[in-house]
C-alpha cells in the first residue's frame, strides 16, 4: 500500500517522475504508475490505491486543470481531507480547489535546494501524520447484557396485543413501496446498468457533440450496447456489461481512438441514475 498517491495528466509524466524519486528519497512511498496491468480493472488497480493512500498530491498544470480524472481524484483528496496541491505551471487550480494554496514547483530544478519543495515536504508530512495508521488493536467493546424479557411486550403492556402496532406497520410497508417505486422509475431507469455492472468510459468531454462521435466510432468497431452519461458536468460514453472478460475485450477496442479509456465499476462511479432525453445522468447521493 502506497502511503501518496499523484494525480497527473498522462502528457505530463516525464515531468512526475523527478517528483517521485524526490519524495521517494524521504523514504515514503508513492503510487504514480497509471497503466492498468492485463487482468486488473480500475477499481482493483489505481482505484484500490487511491483509496488505501494517506495523501493525495494533485499536479495542476495546463493540461490537468482539463483531465476531468485529475479532477474527481483531486476531489477524492479534498473530501477525505488529505489533498496536497501542486503547480506545475504557471496556471490557476480549478474551480472548487482554490481553498487549499498549491505549491509553485514551475521552477523548481531537482539537483539544487528549493524553498517551494521543502514546503511541500513539510505539507506531505503534516497530512501523513494526521492520517497515520494505527498499529494497534481496537479496544475490545465489553459485551451489552439484554434481560431475557427486554423484548418481551407482554412483561410491561399485558398480553393484549397493543392496537396502533399494525397500523403502524402496515403504513411503514406502504411507505417502502412507494419510495422503492420512484427510485425505480425516476432515479434507475431500467437498462442503464445495474450496480454490480462494469462499465468501459471512453471520454469526458464538455461538449456533448464530442461524446456523441465517440460513441459512433465505438458502435462502428463492434462495442455494443453503448450509452452517454453525464457526471459532474462531462459528458462520457460507456459501454455496460456484466462480465470482466467482455469489459477487457471491449477495453481494448476503444483504446484504439480513446487511450484514455478505462474500466470503472458503475457502483462507484455512477450508483445514481436519472434518465434524460439521449443522455443518462449521474445523481450526487445527498
Amino acid at each position: 500500500m502506497a502511503q501518496i498517491f499523484i494525480s497527473y495528466a498522462r502528457e505530463d509524466e516525464k515531468r512526475i517522475q523527478p517528483l517521485v524519486s524526490a519524495l521517494e528519497k524521504e523514504g515514503w512511498s508513492v503510487f504514480w504508475d497509471q497503466h492498468i496491468p492485463s487482468g486488473k480493472t480500475w477499481r482493483s488497480h489505481i482505484g484500490k490505491a487511491l483509496n488505501d493512500a494517506r495523501c493525495i498530491i494533485v499536479t495542476w498544470s495546463q493540461r490537468s486543470a482539463l483531465s476531468a480524472w485529475v479532477h474527481e481524484e483531486a476531489d477524492e483528496g479534498k473530501q477525505r481531507g488529505i489533498l496536497v496541491p501542486v503547480l506545475l505551471d504557471a496556471v490557476e487550480p480549478p474551480a472548487g480547489f482554490h481553498d487549499t494554496p498549491a505549491v509553485d514547483l514551475s521552477r523548481w530544478d531537482p539537483a539544487a535546494e528549493s524553498v517551494d519543495f521543502g514546503q511541500l515536504i513539510s505539507n506531505v508530512r503534516e497530512v501523513l501524520a494526521a492520517n497515520s495508521v494505527s498499529t494497534t488493536d481496537p479496544p475490545i467493546a465489553e459485551p451489552i447484557t439484554v434481560a431475557p424479557d427486554a423484548f418481551d411486550l407482554s412483561a410491561s403492556v399485558g398480553t393484549k396485543p397493543q392496537p396502533l402496532l399494525l397500523p403502524l406497520a402496515l403504513a411503514g410497508l406502504v411507505l417502502a413501496i412507494v419510495l422503492g417505486g420512484y427510485w425505480i422509475v425516476h432515479v434507475r431507469p431500467s437498462g442503464a446498468g445495474s450496480a454490480g455492472d462494469f462499465g468501459v468510459l471512453f471520454g469526458n468531454e464538455k461538449n456533448i457533440a464530442a461524446a456523441q462521435d465517440d460513441i459512433r466510432q465505438a458502435a462502428g468497431k463492434g462495442v455494443s450496447p453503448t450509452g452517454l452519461y453525464l457526471r459532474k458536468g462531462y459528458y462520457a460514453g460507456i459501454a455496460v456489461v456484466d462480465s470482466q472478460t467482455l469489459a477487457d475485450k471491449y477495453l481494448e477496442i476503444i483504446k484504439t481512438f480513446r487511450p484514455d479509456a478505462q474500466i470503472r465499476s458503475m457502483q462507484d462511479w455512477c450508483p445514481s441514475q436519472r434518465r434524460h432525453d439521449g443522455f443518462i445522468e449521474c445523481v450526487e447521493n445527498q
